[in-house]
């Protein structure tokens, strides 16, 4: 005899609840690298940042998950089309991660550092002597501030 087994729907209904808890947690992490990948590239000037781009693309694949969980019709299309945006999210992030770093390193000045100005100092139990000297750089145009006591040379 073909009985349905009792508490079936319960375990379905479950594991509907557990992949929309999933699938939400995964939208407020996407809109939280959104917005930091957007304050990052309002916030640098000469280098480029596109942090925000995975962001935006994880963010509509889970709510193409939200969207599909609760779908009578369609609902396996619209999985299956949050699972790719996610898949390519995860992607991206790797991508954009790499591509930033290297941006990153490109555009750090080491005119200070290759003109013998900073200074790195192992850090001791006892305070190291502060001296701070300020003065313009003839090659470089610009003021500065040396500190013994720090690990890099500050522009004024």
């Amino acid at each position: 005899s073909t009985e349905p087994v009792a508490g079936g729907s319960g375990s379905f209904n479950r594991r509907k609840r557990n992949s929309l808890y999933v699938t939400v947690s995964l939208l407020v992490v996407s809109l939280l690298i959104l917005t930091v990948g957007l304050a990052a590239t309002t916030r640098t000037q000469n280098v480029t940042v596109g942090g925000y781009y995975p962001g935006a693309i994880l963010g509509f694949g889970s709510f193409l998950g939200i969207i599909g969980s609760n779908l009578i019709e369609n609902k396996r299309q619209m999985l299956v089309a949050s699972i790719v945006f996610i898949s390519f999210g995860v992607i991206a992030a790797f991508c954009c991660a790499i591509v930033d770093g290297v941006f990153a390193a490109r555009h750090i000045d080491l005119r200070p550092l290759y003109a013998g100005r900073c200074h790195y100092y192992a850090k001791s139990t006892t305070q190291p002597k502060v001296s701070q000297d300020s003065g313009t750089s003839p090659e470089l145009g610009v003021g500065f501030k040396k500190r013994l006591d720090s690990h890099l040379s500050e522009r004024v």
